[in-house]
């Protein structure tokens, strides 16, 4: 069943690895413009080498963000802008990213607007030095929007990051939700906002082409494009989806083990008593077979004895059986479980 949940975005064709690029020299006492411009060049140097990967052949999106896909490993608070100070503090999992995460991942747009290359660049850079940041456009998901806008509608709303003093910031759309805490949980609320300039990157690209053919290329185009920097790892956001599941893989393993050696000492312990019954009723079936019984009938008698045992078990399993699904349901939120293994596991029981 948790292969089968659906991830919010389309796995499929995704491949992620990790890009490590040389940390820049930042001369100090530097003005704020001039802070401001050397994150815009950062940022561009970042976005020609996205363009160039999105160029090689057969890939379709390139993009990167500071976690991988389906993950959440961190919360920022924030407060929305006209609500109590004494409130409860809102939570999120933080996520930068270009503006090319939700295509590329394929993620659909509920409400509003997507991130675009504009809200990429750092405010600094369109105002002066005397004024104020501008708010930092964002994008929230679902859960978001239902945790923490619960009945009016988050587009144009402002909030603040770490506190009523934190940097401000407006909500411009509302994507879909993935799945971020696992397969088993309900999506996280998230926040997504413009991708920065950071040193590592995970970055995902979208093609049809084989993974190893993907890679010879992206290592062949950072090679000449950037010489000092270092790629590592490189495999599919499917293959990582799979790992998060090796857990229940193995614990669903072990739970079949268990429950076949249930089920072959219950077989055994029935084929123990149903022989021990006829071999106490040996007398019996002698005498029965001097006054003019035949073998089909002694047949008839064992067999006949043997599933009054068999239904007297069904029976009381048959209430059991409602009270282990029960906590199959309420503990293990197993769901379309079927009737195939209750079926057989009474069929190998009678038949025995």
């Amino acid at each position: 069943n948790l292969g089968r949940v659906p991830l919010g975005y389309e796995p499929d064709g995704l491949l992620t690895f990790q890009l490590t690029l040389p940390s820049p020299v930042t001369p100090p006492n530097l003005t704020r413009a001039e802070r401001a411009q050397l994150a815009e060049a950062r940022l561009a140097a970042r976005a020609q080498l996205m363009d160039t990967l999105r160029q090689t052949p057969g890939v379709t999106g390139v993009t990167y963000s500071s976690q991988l896909p389906g993950l959440c490993i961190g919360q920022t608070s924030f407060s929305v802008d006209g609500r109590p100070a004494d409130a409860t503090e809102q939570r999120a999992c933080l996520i930068s990213a270009t503006p090319e995460f939700f295509s590329t991942l394929r993620i659909p747009l509920r409400e509003g607007r997507l991130l675009t290359q504009s809200d990429n660049l750092p405010t600094q850079i369109i105002q002066p030095d005397d004024q104020p940041d501008l708010p930092e456009r964002i994008v929230i998901n679902e859960a978001a929007a239902r945790a923490h806008w619960a009945g009016q509608n988050p587009i144009g709303t402002f909030a603040r990051f770490s506190g009523p003093n934190g940097s401000r910031f407006e909500v411009v759309g509302v994507v879909g939700d993935i799945r971020n805490a696992g397969l088993n949980r309900p999506p996280q609320p998230e926040i997504y906002v413009s991708g920065a300039a950071p040193t590592v990157m995970n970055v995902v690209v979208r093609s049809d082409l084989s993974p190893d053919q993907v890679m010879t290329s992206v290592r062949r185009i950072v090679r000449e494009t950037s010489p000092t920097a270092g790629i590592e790892g490189g495999q599919t956001v499917n293959d990582i989806v799979r790992s998060t599941l090796q857990l229940e893989r193995l614990s669903s393993l072990v739970m079949t083990f268990f429950g076949l050696a249930a089920l072959i000492m219950a077989t055994l312990g029935i084929y123990g008593v149903v022989s021990y019954f006829v071999r106490q009723r040996t007398v019996e079936l002698g005498t029965r077979m001097a006054l003019g019984a035949v073998n089909r009938d002694l047949v008839a008698l064992v067999l006949g004895g043997g599933l009054k045992l068999s239904l007297a078990g069904v029976a009381f399993g048959s209430i059991a059986l409602v009270g282990g699904v029960w906590l199959l349901v309420r503990y293990l939120e197993v769901a379309n479980y079927g009737w195939l293994p209750f079926a057989a596991s009474t069929a190998a029981v009678a038949l025995l």
